[in-house]
């Protein structure tokens, strides 16, 4: 019994249903980045047939552009 008391003192067990709000006027989310996304894919799957060793090259001189922004 003493357990069944603490237990409600720590997890209480709420008294109603919490009121759900609707809020009509704001306008459901839009991305709005499909053309991105599918860019990203097309991209993806262009590359994913060649293979990390075939990239290995193309990976590697585009981080050394990267680094060499990044130098004063």
């Amino acid at each position: 019994m003493i357990f069944i008391i603490l237990l409600y003192a720590i997890l209480p067990i709420p008294d109603s249903m919490p009121e759900i709000i609707q809020d009509i006027d704001k306008s459901a989310f839009a991305w709005n980045k499909d053309q991105y996304w599918s860019e990203l894919e097309s991209r993806f799957i262009d590359v994913k047939q060649f293979g990390c060793v075939n990239l290995r090259d193309s990976i590697n001189t585009d981080l050394n552009e990267f680094n060499a922004l990044k130098k004063p």
